[in-house]
């Protein structure tokens, strides 16, 4: 596979399925991957214009997605995978689906025949009864998948469920590499590196994008700040309630003290008046 790019500022890319990818040739095709937040060895190009060509020269329009690339030791890539944003329709599914065996032939191990079926429902989402009952058709995802071998590498052209009625479904392809190489080929114990003579290219996220989170995290802090300032004056109500109740309980004693002196008082002195009555 070579990838060659048509509009480098939309980002227009045509993978050619004749040949062999390399993280090389990604690059020079003018993508500019970086790496996820909790990965090492796969990086993601968002936002790519993507077609497929096959070796007569026919091309499958997959529209606008998101590309991961996973690469093994050796700046060896082994797996290019398109996750498709525009939503289709199941009569678009299927004339691309017939675009796609049409276009590899001889390569297809795996057709797509898209098949529906048909759910009734009786009762709505509150339990009242619907009628005349609705009937609503759904895509087997089980039947929605195109699979080809060209060489070392495993191709499928898939469907999946966008969960939207009128526009149902969403494209998938994956490129993977089946050889001894690849099998063999270790993991990264580091992040993806460029290769070379793109050393000075950063696979970092961009940072651009994540200040908005940094401007949530900041406030975040304020609140939590409000929060603790909060808690503080609770606490120190809490105190304060605490030493009231303290100093009511230890002038307590001082109080049953005074009333015990008070009564044995008045007994001795009814004691002595009644002695000197008599």
């Amino acid at each position: 596979m070579i990838l060659s790019l048509f509009c480098r500022a939309e980002q227009q890319v045509v993978l050619d399925l004749n040949g062999g990818v390399t993280w090389q040739e990604i690059f020079e095709a003018g993508l500019r991957p970086s790496h996820l937040s909790d990965g090492i060895d796969i990086c993601r190009q968002a936002n790519v214009n993507l077609s497929i060509r096959s070796i007569s020269g026919d091309i499958l329009h997959l529209g606008r997605g998101d590309i991961n690339l996973s690469v093994r030791e050796g700046h060896l890539l082994v797996v290019l995978s398109f996750r498709g944003r525009e939503k289709r329709s199941l009569k678009e599914a299927r004339a691309k689906s017939r675009s796609f065996v049409k276009m590899l032939s001889e390569h297809v191990t795996q057709q797509a025949s898209l098949d529906t079926f048909r759910v009734k429902h009786e009762v709505d989402y509150r339990g009242r009864k619907i009628d005349p009952p609705e009937i609503e058709e759904h895509v087997d995802l089980k039947t929605a998948t195109n699979a080809a071998k060209i060489d070392d590498f495993s191709v499928i052209y898939r469907f999946s469920d966008s969960y939207f009625d009128d526009l149902p479904l969403v494209e998938r392809l994956s490129v993977t590499l089946k050889s001894q190489e690849a099998k063999r080929a270790k993991r990264l114990n580091e992040k993806i590196r460029p290769p070379a003579g793109y050393e000075h290219i950063s696979l970092e996220p961009n940072q651009v994008a994540e200040k908005p989170e940094k401007r949530v995290s900041n406030g975040e802090s304020r609140q939590d700040k409000e929060d603790v300032r909060s808690s503080q004056s609770r606490k120190k109500q809490e105190v304060e309630r605490e030493e009231t109740v303290e100093v009511k309980s230890s002038n307590l004693p001082w109080i049953i003290a005074g009333v015990l002196l008070v009564g044995i008082l008045a007994l001795l002195f009814k004691t002595f008046k009644g002695k000197s009555t008599s």
